[in-house]
């Protein structure tokens, strides 16, 4: 599925414990958590009932966050842990227009990377994460008290994936040297300038980023990428965006308030999608189609995750059956 080399089997927990983030969006913490944690006893999913939440869920301003701990990294005594951050639960063309409204830059939050900026969006969802606490600590408080040595997976799909990113920088920069920080984003659009994409490619190189090539997400918001998005969908009968007025209009707003101030860190692992044959060409099924493109549980299939593990999560969902090539 993915043209690649073997999916690593962290990057397959790291987009599963990324969809577990999206379990009962309108319920009460409490609730939010029994449902995370009888999921992860599952031994079906890649987490293999090694995991479990030992931190949050914790949500300020829609911006969830929760840290699980794994199993034992290496021979031990350290473990393994998982900072996860969740997605936007709307559809992605809300998150698209969202994030126009906050594509302002500004200079990172923390000291020690000189030019580095992000967007107003992620300077935001920075303040709410580390303003979150549980049990009296914040994330990072409570990552200061694991075991010298642990590994950290910092990752999210969508929205939190965009944030993982920025959080994965300053992580590395408060926890260095007792934590390893290793990023695994999925469907991230871009968080920042080129100054920014260069600080994280020198930390992390271009390594845990995972995207769907006819995703429109992570092609937001790097000026030639968003052009790729006018030839999504180029198959028979498909919905292709360059023949639809409004998704044209919408590209080229998004290039215009954009500009060539976004860049994406060097790298990457893109995945090959198919499509779903039933939708044609309107712009009520391009979006339907975008969408289903960049659901969480579809990137857990273009990682080689089986559809039985997958249906825990949402028995309901079905993997695309057309083939149709990627935009270049």
């Amino acid at each position: 599925m993915a043209e690649s080399k073997t999916v690593p089997e962290d990057a397959q927990i790291a987009i599963t414990l990324s969809n577990i983030s999206y379990l009962d969006v309108k319920g009460s913490q409490d609730q939010q958590r029994a449902a995370m944690a009888k999921v992860l006893e599952n031994p079906t999913l890649p987490t293999k009932n090694e995991w479990r939440i030992v931190w949050g869920p914790v949500t300020v301003e829609e911006n969830l966050s929760f840290i699980a701990e794994g199993p034992v990294a290496g021979s031990g005594p350290a473990r393994k842990y998982a900072y996860v951050i969740r997605g936007t639960v709307m559809e992605p063309w809300n998150l698209f227009e969202d994030l126009l409204d906050s594509m302002g830059l500004h200079d990172v939050p923390w000291d020690g990377f000189p030019g580095a900026q992000i967007s107003d969006g992620m300077v935001i969802g920075w303040h709410n994460l580390t303003a979150a606490s549980d049990g009296g600590k914040t994330a990072l408080e409570f990552l200061r008290g694991v075991l010298p040595g642990s590994q950290l997976t910092v990752t999210g799909h969508s929205l939190g994936a965009m944030l993982a990113t920025v959080m994965a920088v300053y992580c590395d920069r408060e926890l260095r040297p007792n934590l390893q920080v290793v990023p695994y984003t999925f469907a991230a659009p871009t968080a920042g300038n080129q100054a920014f994409a260069d600080a994280y490619g020198k930390l992390f190189g271009g390594a845990g980023r995972y995207f769907n090539c006819l995703d429109l997400i992570p092609k937001g918001f790097q000026h030639d990428d968003l052009e790729s998005v006018k030839l999504l969908y180029p198959c028979d009968g498909a919905p292709l965006c360059q023949n639809l007025f409004a998704c044209r209009h919408l590209v080229d707003l998004a290039q215009d308030i954009a500009g060539h101030r976004y860049f994406h860190a060097v790298g990457g692992t893109r995945l090959q999608a198919k499509v779903y044959s039933e939708k044609t060409g309107s712009l009520k099924n391009f979006a339907k189609e975008a969408l289903d493109q960049h659901h969480a549980m579809h990137y857990m299939w273009l990682l080689d995750i089986s559809l039985e593990a997958i249906h825990v999560l949402d028995p309901s969902w079905l993997p695309p059956d057309k083939e149709c090539p990627c935009p270049d």
